[in-house]
Protein backbone atom coordinates (compact mmCIF):
# COMPACT_ATOMS: atom_id res chain seq x y z
CA UNK A 1 0.00 0.00 0.00
CA UNK A 2 1.39 3.39 -0.92
CA UNK A 3 2.70 5.71 2.15
CA UNK A 4 -0.06 8.02 3.41
CA UNK A 5 -3.06 6.04 2.00
CA UNK A 6 -5.31 3.20 3.53
CA UNK A 7 -8.15 1.07 2.35
CA UNK A 8 -11.39 2.06 4.26
CA UNK A 9 -14.09 -0.78 4.93
CA UNK A 10 -16.47 0.32 2.26
CA UNK A 11 -13.75 -0.44 -0.28
CA UNK A 12 -12.47 3.14 -0.71
CA UNK A 13 -8.75 4.40 -1.13
CA UNK A 14 -8.04 7.62 0.35
CA UNK A 15 -5.11 9.92 2.15
CA UNK A 16 -2.80 11.83 0.75
CA UNK A 17 -0.03 9.65 -1.09
CA UNK A 18 3.94 10.19 0.06
CA UNK A 19 5.67 8.46 -2.30
CA UNK A 20 5.30 8.52 -6.24
CA UNK A 21 5.15 5.16 -7.89
CA UNK A 22 3.20 2.06 -8.78
CA UNK A 23 2.32 -0.30 -5.68
CA UNK A 24 0.20 -3.33 -6.24
CA UNK A 25 -1.79 -4.61 -2.97
CA UNK A 26 -4.28 -7.41 -2.56
CA UNK A 27 -7.72 -6.56 -1.29
CA UNK A 28 -10.22 -9.08 0.69
CA UNK A 29 -13.82 -8.53 1.23
CA UNK A 30 -16.42 -10.82 3.02
CA UNK A 31 -20.47 -11.05 3.46
CA UNK A 32 -22.44 -11.91 6.21
CA UNK A 33 -23.02 -15.40 4.93
CA UNK A 34 -19.44 -16.10 4.54
CA UNK A 35 -18.83 -15.64 0.83
CA UNK A 36 -15.49 -14.26 0.43
CA UNK A 37 -14.08 -12.40 -2.45
CA UNK A 38 -10.35 -11.43 -3.11
CA UNK A 39 -9.07 -9.01 -5.94
CA UNK A 40 -5.18 -7.82 -7.18
CA UNK A 41 -5.45 -4.09 -7.49
CA UNK A 42 -2.47 -1.30 -8.67
CA UNK A 43 -2.05 2.44 -8.02
CA UNK A 44 0.10 4.58 -9.82
CA UNK A 45 1.01 7.59 -7.49
CA UNK A 46 3.14 10.24 -9.41
CA UNK A 47 4.41 13.25 -8.35
CA UNK A 48 3.04 16.79 -10.06
CA UNK A 49 7.36 17.98 -9.40
CA UNK A 50 10.47 16.67 -11.01
CA UNK A 51 12.18 13.62 -9.14
CA UNK A 52 15.37 13.16 -9.53
CA UNK A 53 16.81 9.80 -9.26
CA UNK A 54 20.60 8.61 -9.82
CA UNK A 55 21.78 4.55 -10.47
CA UNK A 56 24.14 2.58 -9.54
CA UNK A 57 24.13 4.31 -6.05
CA UNK A 58 27.86 3.38 -5.54
CA UNK A 59 30.50 3.15 -8.12
CA UNK A 60 33.32 0.45 -6.92
CA UNK A 61 36.37 0.98 -9.38
CA UNK A 62 38.30 -1.53 -7.56
CA UNK A 63 41.75 -2.03 -8.59
CA UNK A 64 43.51 0.94 -10.97
CA UNK A 65 46.95 0.90 -11.77
CA UNK A 66 49.15 4.36 -10.85
CA UNK A 67 49.47 6.71 -13.99
CA UNK A 68 45.90 5.03 -15.12
CA UNK A 69 42.81 5.94 -15.34
CA UNK A 70 38.93 4.35 -14.92
CA UNK A 71 35.81 5.92 -16.10
CA UNK A 72 31.97 5.10 -14.96
CA UNK A 73 28.72 6.27 -15.57
CA UNK A 74 25.63 7.46 -13.18
CA UNK A 75 21.90 7.47 -14.97
CA UNK A 76 20.14 10.62 -14.25
CA UNK A 77 16.00 10.19 -14.22
CA UNK A 78 13.45 12.13 -13.68
CA UNK A 79 11.12 10.00 -12.17
CA UNK A 80 8.27 13.14 -12.09
CA UNK A 81 6.26 14.58 -14.22
CA UNK A 82 7.79 18.17 -14.56
CA UNK A 83 11.24 19.08 -16.26
CA UNK A 84 14.06 18.49 -14.04
CA UNK A 85 17.55 20.67 -14.17
CA UNK A 86 19.97 19.40 -12.81
CA UNK A 87 22.87 22.01 -11.41
CA UNK A 88 26.16 21.78 -13.37
CA UNK A 89 28.59 21.93 -10.22
CA UNK A 90 28.58 18.32 -8.87
CA UNK A 91 30.93 18.70 -5.58
CA UNK A 92 32.98 15.85 -4.61
CA UNK A 93 33.70 15.40 -1.02
CA UNK A 94 35.86 13.10 1.40
CA UNK A 95 39.04 12.80 2.23
CA UNK A 96 40.21 10.85 -1.21
CA UNK A 97 37.99 13.55 -3.49
CA UNK A 98 41.40 14.51 -5.23
CA UNK A 99 41.58 11.06 -6.68
CA UNK A 100 37.85 11.36 -8.89
CA UNK A 101 36.87 14.04 -11.07
CA UNK A 102 32.78 14.34 -12.56
CA UNK A 103 31.97 15.72 -15.93
CA UNK A 104 27.90 16.77 -15.74
CA UNK A 105 26.04 16.11 -18.91
CA UNK A 106 25.99 18.91 -21.71
CA UNK A 107 22.11 19.27 -21.44
CA UNK A 108 21.11 20.30 -17.60
CA UNK A 109 17.50 19.68 -18.50
CA UNK A 110 15.89 16.56 -18.29
CA UNK A 111 11.97 15.86 -19.53
CA UNK A 112 9.99 13.91 -17.63
CA UNK A 113 10.58 10.14 -17.96
CA UNK A 114 13.80 10.15 -19.30
CA UNK A 115 17.14 9.94 -18.55
CA UNK A 116 20.78 11.41 -18.67
CA UNK A 117 24.66 10.34 -17.80
CA UNK A 118 27.26 11.66 -15.45
CA UNK A 119 30.66 10.39 -16.00
CA UNK A 120 33.31 9.58 -13.13
CA UNK A 121 36.79 9.06 -13.34
CA UNK A 122 39.19 7.51 -11.21
CA UNK A 123 42.67 8.25 -11.13
CA UNK A 124 44.73 7.28 -8.37
CA UNK A 125 47.57 8.91 -7.12
CA UNK A 126 48.88 6.81 -4.54
CA UNK A 127 48.53 3.45 -3.36
CA UNK A 128 46.03 2.12 -1.58
CA UNK A 129 41.74 2.12 -0.65
CA UNK A 130 40.32 5.38 -2.01
CA UNK A 131 37.11 6.78 -1.45
CA UNK A 132 34.65 9.87 -1.72
CA UNK A 133 31.08 10.86 -2.09
CA UNK A 134 29.62 12.50 -5.57
CA UNK A 135 26.58 14.66 -4.46
CA UNK A 136 24.16 15.84 -7.36
CA UNK A 137 21.58 18.06 -6.54
CA UNK A 138 18.70 19.73 -8.68
CA UNK A 139 14.98 21.26 -8.66
CA UNK A 140 13.77 17.89 -8.19
CA UNK A 141 16.12 16.78 -5.10
CA UNK A 142 19.08 15.65 -4.09
CA UNK A 143 21.73 12.26 -5.17
CA UNK A 144 24.75 11.14 -3.24
CA UNK A 145 26.92 8.44 -5.49
CA UNK A 146 29.10 6.81 -2.85
CA UNK A 147 32.59 6.43 -4.81
CA UNK A 148 35.13 4.06 -4.06
CA UNK A 149 38.47 2.46 -5.92
CA UNK A 150 41.72 0.94 -5.11
CA UNK A 151 45.36 2.77 -6.27
CA UNK A 152 47.51 -0.57 -7.04
CA UNK A 153 51.59 -0.76 -8.58
CA UNK A 154 51.19 -1.37 -11.93
CA UNK A 155 52.68 -4.86 -12.51
CA UNK A 156 56.21 -4.79 -14.69
CA UNK A 157 55.36 -5.91 -17.38
CA UNK A 158 51.73 -6.48 -17.74
CA UNK A 159 50.17 -5.89 -21.13
CA UNK A 160 53.25 -6.31 -23.26
CA UNK A 161 52.67 -8.35 -26.24
CA UNK A 162 54.32 -9.47 -29.10
CA UNK A 163 53.21 -7.51 -32.07
CA UNK A 164 55.64 -8.80 -34.92
CA UNK A 165 58.23 -10.68 -35.47
CA UNK A 166 60.76 -12.33 -38.15
CA UNK A 167 63.36 -15.22 -38.41
CA UNK A 168 65.88 -15.49 -41.11
CA UNK A 169 65.05 -12.57 -43.25
CA UNK A 170 66.42 -11.45 -46.59
CA UNK A 171 69.93 -11.34 -44.84
CA UNK A 172 69.43 -15.01 -43.42
CA UNK A 173 70.23 -15.55 -39.66
CA UNK A 174 71.15 -12.09 -39.21
CA UNK A 175 67.58 -10.60 -40.18
CA UNK A 176 65.80 -11.41 -37.47
CA UNK A 177 63.69 -9.18 -34.41
CA UNK A 178 61.11 -9.22 -32.37
CA UNK A 179 58.83 -6.12 -31.49
CA UNK A 180 57.38 -6.01 -28.47
CA UNK A 181 53.91 -3.23 -28.00
CA UNK A 182 53.02 -1.52 -24.43
CA UNK A 183 48.98 -3.07 -24.50
CA UNK A 184 48.30 -0.66 -21.57
CA UNK A 185 47.77 3.69 -20.87
CA UNK A 186 50.84 3.46 -18.87
CA UNK A 187 54.59 3.33 -19.60
CA UNK A 188 56.43 0.23 -18.62
CA UNK A 189 59.66 -0.80 -17.11
CA UNK A 190 61.33 -3.58 -19.09
CA UNK A 191 65.02 -3.09 -18.13
CA UNK A 192 66.88 -6.25 -17.44
CA UNK A 193 64.45 -7.90 -20.27
CA UNK A 194 65.91 -10.75 -22.16
CA UNK A 195 65.79 -12.25 -25.49
CA UNK A 196 66.53 -16.34 -25.40
CA UNK A 197 66.76 -18.37 -28.55
CA UNK A 198 67.70 -22.23 -29.69
CA UNK A 199 68.74 -24.17 -32.32
CA UNK A 200 69.06 -28.21 -33.21
CA UNK A 201 72.97 -27.73 -32.25
CA UNK A 202 72.71 -25.13 -29.44
CA UNK A 203 71.40 -25.12 -26.31
CA UNK A 204 68.83 -22.49 -24.89
CA UNK A 205 71.37 -19.10 -24.62
CA UNK A 206 70.42 -15.10 -24.60
CA UNK A 207 70.24 -13.35 -27.94
CA UNK A 208 70.09 -10.00 -26.12
CA UNK A 209 69.79 -7.83 -23.03
CA UNK A 210 67.44 -5.20 -22.84
CA UNK A 211 69.63 -1.97 -21.90
CA UNK A 212 68.89 1.68 -21.84
CA UNK A 213 68.36 4.21 -23.48
CA UNK A 214 65.64 3.62 -26.21
CA UNK A 215 63.99 2.86 -28.67
CA UNK A 216 63.02 -0.36 -28.91
CA UNK A 217 63.11 -3.42 -31.37
CA UNK A 218 64.01 -6.67 -29.17
CA UNK A 219 67.11 -7.37 -32.03
CA UNK A 220 70.94 -7.35 -31.52
CA UNK A 221 72.21 -5.04 -30.24
CA UNK A 222 69.11 -3.62 -28.36
CA UNK A 223 68.85 -0.10 -26.29
CA UNK A 224 65.60 0.28 -24.73
CA UNK A 225 64.63 1.02 -20.63
CA UNK A 226 60.99 1.75 -20.83
CA UNK A 227 58.36 1.45 -23.15
CA UNK A 228 55.58 3.96 -23.57
CA UNK A 229 51.90 3.26 -24.26
CA UNK A 230 50.56 3.79 -27.08
CA UNK A 231 49.27 6.75 -28.78
CA UNK A 232 45.16 7.23 -27.77
CA UNK A 233 44.33 7.24 -31.51
CA UNK A 234 46.24 3.84 -32.13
Amino acid sequence: MPGGLSLGAGGILAGTPTTAGTFTFTAAASTADGCLGVATRSVSIVSPLPVLSASPTTLPFGPVALGASATSLVTLTNAGVAPLVLNASAPISGADASQFQVTMPATLTVAPGTSTTASVVFTPTTTGAKSATLTITSNGGTATIALAGTGVVPASGAGIVISEFRTRGTAGGNDEFVEIYNNTASPIDISGWKLLGSSNTAPTGSRATVHPPIPCYLDTPISCSSIRPPPATR
